[in-house]
């Protein structure tokens, strides 16, 4: 089988997370911290994102510098835009559990056409216009009897 996208970019810097941006790419331990300034918006962006699927844990490495950083406002993406907002955290809090509001032990529908989640610092001023984005890999795949239902049926 060939080396998912995933496995790739962690073998190439050798970390077990890793992310992009806008203006990189690369493993945020071992690359450059993007970062872009806004008027009154917070300049500094997260440093990393990354998700725990099994568990539903979504974890945010803070921003460099977090001075001007209040909150990580954590979004439903499609191609680097803002879609739905899931959940706004204070600074300090680097880790939030993405679970149906019902049941707690159940995960949450990945809305239509969404393919990655986004975090945006934000403060009393406003929200950074881009934050920092991780894709959703779905590697689901129905049970194997469930693909041959009903095709041994007797008649």
């Amino acid at each position: 089988l060939p080396a998912s996208p995933w496995s790739q970019r962690r073998s190439a810097c050798g970390s077990s997370t890793w992310a992009s941006s806008s203006q990189s790419q690369g493993c945020d331990f071992c690359g450059p911290r993007p970062t872009e300034v806004h008027d009154g918006e917070p300049p500094q962006k997260s440093r990393l994102l990354s998700t725990r699927p099994v568990h539903g844990h979504i974890l945010i490495t803070p921003a460099a510098d977090e001075s001007d950083v209040t909150h990580y406002n954590i979004f439903w993406a499609s191609n680097r835009t803002a879609r739905t907002l899931i959940r706004s955290v204070a600074r300090g809090i680097t880790s939030y559990h993405l679970h149906d509001p019902v049941d707690h032990s159940k995960g949450v529908k990945i809305p239509a056409g969404v393919n990655q989640l986004m975090v945006k610092t934000s403060n009393s001023l406003g929200m950074m216009q881009d934050g920092v984005t991780v894709d959703i890999w779905d590697y689901w795949q129905p049970a194997f009897t469930s693909l041959l239902k009903g095709l041994f049926r007797g008649g």
